[in-house]
């Protein structure tokens, strides 16, 4: 593994561990979640562990941890662009 990919596994689980190991969209664990590996190519498993922006780039979000929280790759990909608030994650799973 080189340096760069050693980087951001550390940050990953610093992530994970400010957050207890809990999807920051649907709330459920992460505990027995995959890391994506290079080897998975553009194909990452549904329950492998992401990064998700709680305030997206496209909207002015930063790239820092603070604003970074882990998510499921599916709830990523069904949340998007969009900045959820409390409960209203659960909207993204209604529609």
């Amino acid at each position: 593994m080189g340096r760069k990919e050693e980087m951001k596994r550390r940050r990953l689980r610093r992530i994970l561990e400010k957050n207890n190991y809990v999807c920051g969209v649907c709330r459920k664990s992460l505990e027995n979640c995959p890391f994506p590996t290079p080897e998975m190519g553009g194909k990452i498993p549904d329950n492998c562990i992401t990064i998700d922006h709680v305030i997206p780039l496209s909207e002015g979000g930063k790239n820092i941890d603070e604003n970074l929280r882990p998510a499921h790759a599916n709830c990523n990909v069904k949340k998007g662009s969009k900045i959820i608030y409390g409960r209203s994650w659960r909207l993204i799973f209604e529609t």
